[in-house]
């Protein structure tokens, strides 16, 4: 999965068990540092933040379309990661939601995996893993 910072710019703050459609491993095509966009298609900045983590999130089994920015070069990018895991956002009202990104869960399944890994720059929510 994958952890975003709580805040804007929503940057990966850590990155482990990222998959694809197909339950490939993709932990190479999402960098430390980079800035979440879209979810599915809806800008993550138009999403209210508590509600970041349940669209990134969702029933198992299911994928999420997440563009991404790599700051360091420009890129835009989306990946379409599988949810495979519950998430938990320490909160008793919140569904069973994959995890493994910091507000919600991540798939991917684009980007280069010869790009150096950049710190990350907040604490995030893990969304999925």
């Amino acid at each position: 999965g994958v952890s975003i910072a709580n805040n804007p710019p929503f940057t990966v703050v850590s990155i482990s068990e990222l998959m694809d459609e197909y339950g490939n491993t993709i932990n190479d095509r999402v960098r430390l540092g980079d800035e979440l966009l879209d979810v599915n298609g809806i800008r993550a900045l138009d999403i209210p933040p508590g509600q970041l983590a349940q669209r990134i999130a969702g029933p198992a089994g299911t994928t999420v379309a997440l563009r991404f920015l790599d700051p360091g070069t420009m890129r835009v990018f989306t990946i379409q990661a599988l949810r495979h895991l519950p998430f938990n956002n320490n909160n008793p009202r919140s569904p069973p939601m994959p995890s493994g990104v910091g507000p919600t869960n991540l798939m991917s399944s684009y980007h280069s995996a010869q790009s150096p890994q950049r710190p990350p720059s907040r604490e995030g929510i893990t969304l999925l893993s």
